[in-house]
C-alpha cells in the first residue's frame, strides 16, 4: 500500500470495471472524430468515467452514463466537475483544466485511479476561482491550468456520513464545510470531521 493509499478515501471498483469500460467504449466510439475530441490514451473516456463513478459513489449520487450525440448538457454533477488522474499519473496528480473552459460548475474535484488494483480515490477539490487563478503548464497536450494535489482541499474521512454521539445520522456537505442532519450539544462536528 502506497502513502496516497493511506491519505486518500479509496473504493474497490472491480464490481463494476468492465461495466464502466462498456460504457466509455460506446462514447469513445461515438466520438470518434469529432474535432472537439482529445485522444490522450486509447480509451479517452474511461479514467473520467471512472472517476466520476468514484465521486458518485462517495456522495451517494447517480452516474450519467448516457449516450448523447451533442455531449453532456452541463457539469457531472450538480455542484462539481470531476478531473480523473490515472496511468502513471495517479501517484503525484494534478487537477489540470484547460484555460478555454468550459467553466460548467463552481468547484473541480480530482480523482485518482490505480488501474492495476481497480480502486479509485477521491484526492481532493479546488474552487473554480481558484483553478482559473493556477499558473498554466503544457503536460504534452498543450497548456492547463494546474493545481498539485497537495494544495487541493482533502475530502474528510469517513466520507459520506456517520452516526453522532448523541445517535442520530449527521451528513458531511463537501459544499458548505459542515455535518448536517441535526443539531445537538456536540459542537465538535466540523473539528471531528477535519482531524480524521
Amino acid at each position: 500500500m502506497t502513502a496516497a493509499h493511506v491519505r486518500w478515501p479509496w473504493c474497490d471498483l472491480s464490481g463494476i470495471w468492465d461495466t464502466v469500460r462498456a460504457h466509455a467504449l460506446r462514447w469513445d466510439a461515438q466520438k470518434r472524430g469529432f474535432r472537439s475530441n482529445r485522444y490522450w490514451n486509447a480509451t479517452p473516456s474511461f479514467i473520467g468515467l471512472l472517476g466520476e463513478t468514484v465521486y458518485g459513489r462517495y456522495m451517494g449520487l447517480p452516474v450519467d452514463y448516457a449516450l448523447r450525440l451533442e455531449g453532456a448538457p452541463g457539469a457531472d454533477f450538480p455542484g462539481a466537475e470531476v478531473k480523473t488522474a490515472g496511468g502513471r499519473h495517479w501517484r503525484n496528480p494534478h487537477l489540470l483544466h484547460p484555460p478555454t473552459g468550459p467553466w460548467l460548475a463552481p468547484r473541480f474535484v480530482l480523482a485518482a485511479i490505480d488501474e492495476r488494483l481497480r480502486e479509485g480515490a477521491l484526492v481532493g477539490w479546488v474552487a473554480a476561482a481558484e483553478l482559473r487563478a493556477a499558473p498554466c503548464r503544457n503536460w504534452g497536450y498543450g497548456p492547463q491550468h494546474s493545481v498539485h494535489h497537495a494544495r487541493l482541499r482533502p475530502f474528510p474521512l469517513p466520507f459520506l456520513s456517520r452516526h453522532c454521539a448523541c445517535g442520530q445520522r449527521r451528513t458531511w456537505s463537501w459544499l458548505t464545510g459542515a455535518w448536517s442532519g441535526h443539531a445537538c450539544a456536540n459542537t465538535s462536528h466540523g473539528q471531528e470531521a477535519l482531524s480524521r
